[in-house]
Parts: C-alpha cells; sequence; structure tokens
C-alpha cells in the first residue's frame, strides 16, 4: 500500500513539473500556430484562426479580449515580433501589442521578462519617451531593465523626466536605483511626491554616500578619522583661537 502511494506522489510530482513548461509557452504556441496558419489568408479568414487559437487557450483567450483580434493577428504576421517573443518569453507578448515596433527597439537592448513585464504595464506615451532615451544614452541592458522598472513605478512623469535628464544625472538615478532600490529612484526622479526629509530620499542619499565611499575607500577612512578626531583637536584648537582674539584686543586695548 505504501509503495503505491510514493508511486502515485512521485507520478503527481512529474505531472507538475511538466505542466509548468507547458503552460508557460501556451502563448508561444498559439502565435506560432497563427502565424503558420495565416500566411496569405486575407483578414477576414485570418481572424477566423485568431478565434480558434483563443478557444484553446485561456491565455490566448484573455489577450485577445484585451486588445483584440486585430492585434493579435498583427502580432503573429510580424516576424520580427515572433522572434522577440521566442526571444524574450511570454511577458514581451504583452509589451508587443501595447506598444509594437517600441517594444522590439527596447527590448532588443535589454531582452529580459521582467523587463518586458513592466514595459507592458507602462502607457504608450511613455514607451515612446522611453525609446528615445533608449536610443541615444548608450545603455546597457541592466540599465533599460531599471529605466523601465522606474517608469513602472513613477508614470508618464518619471518617463517625462528621465527623457530630459542629463547623462550624468540619469546615472545618478540608476546608481540608486541599485543601492537603494527601484522606489526610492522613482522617487527621486518625480522629484514633487518626495520631500528632501522622505525616508526615500533618505536612503537614496544614504545609498550615494555608501558607494562613494565603496569607490574612495582610502579617502572615506581619512574623513572618518577626521570625524572621530574632532572631540579631541576642536576644543584645543578653539582654545588656541580664543587666546589669540583675546591677546589682539588686550594689545588693541593698550594703544
Amino acid at each position: 500500500m505504501l509503495k503505491y502511494w510514493l508511486r502515485y506522489l512521485l507520478m503527481a510530482m512529474l505531472v507538475c513539473m511538466m505542466a509548468a513548461p507547458l503552460q508557460a509557452g501556451v502563448v508561444k504556441s498559439a502565435i506560432d500556430f497563427i502565424a503558420r496558419r495565416v500566411v496569405g489568408m486575407a483578414d477576414d479568414t485570418a481572424v477566423g484562426v485568431v478565434r480558434q487559437a483563443a478557444q484553446k487557450s485561456p491565455a490566448m483567450s484573455r489577450l485577445v479580449q484585451k486588445y483584440g483580434e486585430g492585434a493579435v493577428l498583427n502580432l503573429a504576421r510580424n516576424s520580427a515580433h515572433v522572434r522577440l517573443l521566442s526571444e524574450v518569453g511570454e511577458e514581451s507578448a504583452e509589451a508587443l501589442l501595447v506598444h509594437g515596433d517600441v517594444a522590439l527597439n527596447i527590448l532588443r537592448v535589454c531582452p529580459d521578462g521582467r523587463a518586458a513585464g513592466a514595459l507592458s504595464r507602462i502607457s504608450r506615451p511613455a514607451g515612446q519617451l522611453l525609446e528615445g532615451r533608449v536610443a541615444k544614452a548608450d545603455l546597457g541592458s541592466e540599465d533599460v531593465r531599471y529605466l523601465l522598472l522606474i517608469v513602472e513605478q513613477g508614470g508618464d512623469k518619471a518617463a517625462g523626466r528621465l527623457a530630459k535628464m542629463s547623462k550624468g544625472r540619469l546615472q545618478q538615478v540608476l546608481r540608486t536605483a541599485r543601492t537603494a532600490g527601484v522606489a526610492a529612484a522613482a522617487g527621486l526622479v518625480t522629484g514633487a511626491a518626495v520631500t528632501s526629509d522622505s525616508p526615500a530620499e533618505f536612503v537614496a542619499n544614504l545609498a550615494n554616500v555608501g558607494s562613494w565611499c565603496a569607490d574612495h575607500p582610502w579617502m572615506a577612512v581619512t574623513v572618518l578619522l577626521v570625524l572621530v578626531s574632532l572631540p579631541w583637536w576642536l576644543p584645543l584648537l578653539g582654545g588656541l583661537l580664543w587666546r589669540r582674539v583675546l591677546r589682539a584686543l588686550v594689545r588693541r586695548l593698550r594703544r
């Protein structure tokens, strides 16, 4: 009896392990199915293939209901978009449906599933602003991912400010995102929502100090030693200064 239950449990575990990747690939499989079937078809006929794919997959049905049959059909007919979907994963499907070629240009620089998920939740105007920023700033994959996460948190206002930001200021924001977190970086970008004494600003400034110390360890140690020794040498320096002031006053009075 025990052997039977152990065998049953092992089989259930195997089924679960196999089901996860199958479930994860349903959108990609459905898009491939549509792309193969609609070659040479008129739009009216091709829409029927999209409906057929939606009936077989709850995930595809959700995309069709949210973005429309025409948008899903255009995605399946665009070979560059389908290739990106294969490279980045399921998360890029919704980003491509929302932003089209803008998502293509951004995710080519940052082929990351989390970045694609953030991009799918960003408005189209914000996506266009980010595309321009990514194109002119020569950013790496990790930097682009942080930009997307910051805009996801800060909205269109954050996208507008990032698009106009100088390269040095942008690097400071990205450094804050890496050290203090995306929320702190989004607070620094939006500005008006964060006061100078807010927790996010305090954490961001603290993180920047820590980053500077890591880049300049000897200077940081020197500054620390000076600060620690203040209680000893500051009274001595103050006493000497006061003696000089008193002597000068006495000389003037004698004249």
